[in-house]
């Protein structure tokens, strides 16, 4: 409607929509176990998590709950809507979207996380390694984002995340009410305007929750490939859905298997994670001469030849 670009103007004038079309193009490393690196080379597919099953749920609930009650307490947004029951009427298109998110789409919300990786980094991160690479007896599989072409009109999102305060974080969605208020006033008070509102509101509270972190996380530099059922609505992911069984039960995945959406997106003729694998760092507490030849053997046997040299071990003195 007339008033969307206004709305999402007031809302969305901060954000990077380089997550949509990135201009830069990182090696991105993913550290995770053996086990799920030789999945993904021999499935040819990346598995993207629900964070609310991940150690990032505080993050998203933090700013979904945040954003969610200032809204509904601010004096501000009901001083502008001029009446009890206007201000009433928007509260209650908020809240629909919001519940619809929660009951139908959360659950298939995913991300996968990378460490922004450099060229001269032979290593890796002590501390992703400790925190996500099996306590450095995992592997990091280092994507070259060169070789990615940008597709539009995908419901997909990558960027780089947000490192902030708590209070940072508190101090943004202060900031968004006050702009919201002094726009609410200026708008037309129709149920249409405020379903507008509501749902612009939502959304962008979602996309800062899904890149913002406190800032404690900083030196994992982290990127996020990131999925919304909600922004799917022609379903194109939907084969993709799937499940892995773990130590905690069953969680949601999304298995996004390359061959397949190369050959719906156009991303490349022959859409391979080898190809784009830049390299594959063993970690610091399985480094050995040993386990390079038994990982290049397990490639051969694989017929997955193109990672045959691709092999390096980290040299960290470290042992847990």
């Amino acid at each position: 409607m007339e008033y969307d670009d206004l709305i999402r103007e007031t809302l969305w004038n901060d954000y990077d929509d380089s997550k949509d079309y990135p201009h830069q193009r990182p090696l991105l490393a993913h550290y995770t176990s053996i086990s799920t690196i030789e999945k993904i080379i021999s499935n040819n597919e990346l598995w993207l998590s629900n964070p609310l099953f991940m150690n990032d749920w505080e993050e998203l609930r933090f700013g979904m709950n945040t954003g969610a009650d200032s809204f509904r307490a601010s004096r501000l947004i009901a001083n502008a809507c001029g009446s009890p029951a206007i201000f009433s009427s928007l509260i209650q298109a908020f809240d629909k979207i919001f519940h619809r998110f929660a009951n139908d789409h959360a659950i298939d919300t995913y991300i996968l996380c990378f460490s922004e990786h450099d060229s001269t980094d032979a290593d890796g991160l002590l501390s992703m390694w400790r925190g996500y690479g099996e306590i450095g007896s995992g592997a990091a599989l280092v994507i070259d984002t060169s070789k990615i072409n940008v597709v539009e009109d995908i419901p997909l999102s990558i960027g780089k995340v947000h490192y902030a305060t708590q209070s940072d974080r508190i101090s943004w969605i202060e900031k968004k009410m006050n702009a919201l208020a002094d726009l609410i006033i200026k708008l037309p008070k129709s149920e249409k305007v405020f379903e507008s509102v509501a749902q612009i509101w939502f959304e962008r509270l979602l996309a800062f929750s899904l890149f913002t972190k406190h800032r404690g996380f900083s030196e994992e530099r982290e990127w996020r490939l990131v999925y919304v059922k909600e922004n799917d609505p022609e379903f194109i992911f939907s084969p993709f859905l799937s499940y892995s069984i773990t130590s905690q039960g069953v969680h949601p995945k999304l298995k996004l298997r390359l061959s397949e959406f190369s050959k719906a997106s156009d991303l490349l003729p022959d859409f391979n994670i080898a190809d784009l694998t830049d390299r594959i760092l063993l970690g610091p507490s399985i480094s050995s001469e040993l386990s390079v030849h038994s990982f290049r053997r397990m490639f051969r046997l694989t017929s997955h030849d193109l990672l045959v040299d691709k092999i390096r071990a980290s040299t960290i003195p470290f042992r847990p």
